[in-house]
């Protein structure tokens, strides 16, 4: 079920995206008079596109109304048919068509001077024939659209959904100043000790673990065999979780100063983010969890701490007898917003690297359809598919904006570099030249999404 739905939110995220990059393009070239033979969502075979409209073209000087054939155009026996000159109801045919990893807006001089059937289109509705003003607007309307839809998705995320959390920070005075320290509700039993309503379980501080995770010190001296581990709970959802299924245990870090005041708080060892221990079965485990009872006034929890010490097994660990609760609340606008900064401040770090893999071809931060359906499915877990659905979305849409400013053939960068170019040098570039280019860099394109499918594959299954 949770793979039906992930594909479908890829599918209606994606559909979103590329539709309204590609209704950019098609309003403002309308807005600016330039005949549009095509608007697609996707591209290879057509799987529906519009054939209900007719097509006012002036026919030996006279205006009237003639029907299209099966491909959209009008024919007339022994006499020529010519455009309008200004855009006409059902003058552009809308398609979806079978591959959904882009799609485009089949523009009259875009890449030829001919039309299809022998419609003859006036100059003045070429892409080539308005104004070199007018022509980037239309080519950067696109992308304009897909930083809006980031920015409006981003918002969504960060002020219309309340912030999640499984756990209370809390802080406690020492010499050196103020400290936070961490609780999580907990709701359910080990064995035999029951939590009630207002139990947590205390954590001193994160701590790094393996693949750039970060965990929460649960018992830095916990056993396993009589042999020390450090204890860690990993949180996977924001939503709540199954507390023993997410405990990992590590080799204590060498090196590790134990002052007065982490004795204190219980920190007397740190993990070593490359010694994780997976238990089997069988393995004999002593896990001391400190209990602090959330009902009390804050400034009480640390003093009125208690510690309980549960016998467990290996196989234990893989039961869900005992749930961490998540609670919600909104931010105030401006710590939202503090988050939208953040947010964004991610996103493009995340870009940078991808663009970075790209252009030095390694591939290692660079993903294709296949991960972006996993990245949907993982962070689904962890805070929902409404929440998902804005926040990721929000990151593809400016990755799409940024990627269609690259200067590589069939892309929207390119088509500013080639206008550019040709208003530096005072002279067009052939078209056969920019469709050579533009199919060149389509393939290339096709090439490079199949790799990365491949890759993500791999990297799923290996």
């Amino acid at each position: 079920m949770r793979i039906f739905v992930t594909i479908l939110v890829l599918i209606v995220m994606l559909g979103i995206l590329i539709s309204t990059h590609e209704a950019g393009h098609l309003w403002t070239a309308k807005r600016f008079g330039v005949y549009c033979f095509e608007y697609s969502v996707g591209f290879g075979p057509t799987l529906i596109s519009s054939k209900k409209w007719t097509k006012p073209l002036i026919r030996l000087g006279k205006k009237e109304e003639v029907k299209p054939d099966e491909n959209g155009f009008v024919h007339a026996e022994k006499e020529e048919l010519v455009a309008s000159d200004t855009p006409s109801k059902g003058e552009t045919a809308y398609s979806l068509r079978l591959i959904p990893l882009g799609g485009y807006v089949s523009m009259y001089g875009e890449e030829m001077d001919e039309t299809p059937n022998g419609v003859k289109v006036p100059f003045s509705r070429s892409l080539n024939g308005i104004s070199v003003w007018k022509k980037v607007i239309i080519l950067l309307a696109g992308v304009t659209v897909n930083l809006i839809t980031s920015l409006a998705f981003v918002f969504v995320y960060s002020v219309a959904f309340p912030t999640l959390k499984s756990y209370e920070r809390f802080s406690v005075s020492t010499e050196q100043g103020n400290i936070s320290l961490y609780a999580f509700h907990a709701e359910g039993r080990i064995n035999t000790l029951e939590f009630n309503e207002s139990d947590t379980i205390y954590s001193p501080v994160p701590a790094a673990i393996e693949n750039n995770g970060t965990g929460f010190i649960i018992d830095p001296a916990s056993k396993i065999n009589e042999e020390e581990y450090v204890a860690v709970f990993v949180p996977i959802s924001q939503m709540g979780e199954s507390f023993l299924p997410n405990l990992q245990f590590y080799k204590a870090a060498g090196g590790f100063v134990v002052t007065e005041e982490r004795e204190q708080y219980g920190l007397i060892a740190a993990p070593d983010a490359n010694m994780r221990y997976t238990p089997k079965d069988d393995d004999n485990i002593s896990l001391t969890l400190t209990i602090i009872d959330s009902s009390l006034e804050e400034s009480k929890w640390f003093e009125n701490r208690r510690s309980e010490t549960v016998s467990l097994t290996g196989a234990t660990l893989k039961e869900e007898s005992l749930w961490i609760k998540s609670y919600s609340f909104y931010k105030p606008f401006g710590e939202a917003m503090g988050d939208f900064a953040s947010n964004y401040s991610y996103f493009f770090e995340m870009i940078g690297l991808g663009l970075k893999s790209l252009f030095t071809f390694d591939f290692s931060n660079l993903g294709g359809i296949v991960a972006i359906g996993s990245g949907i499915s993982q962070l689904s877990t962890m805070m929902g598919f409404e929440r998902t659905f804005f926040y990721y979305g929000g990151f593809i849409a400016l990755d799409l904006a940024i990627f269609n400013l690259l200067p590589f053939p069939g892309l929207d960068g390119w088509q500013l570099f080639v206008t550019a170019f040709e208003t530096i040098r005072k002279k067009p570039v052939s078209q056969k030249a920019k469709g050579i280019m533009s199919t060149i860099g389509f393939v290339l394109l096709i090439a490079l999404a199949a790799f990365l499918v491949v890759k993500d594959i791999l990297r799923l299954v290996l």
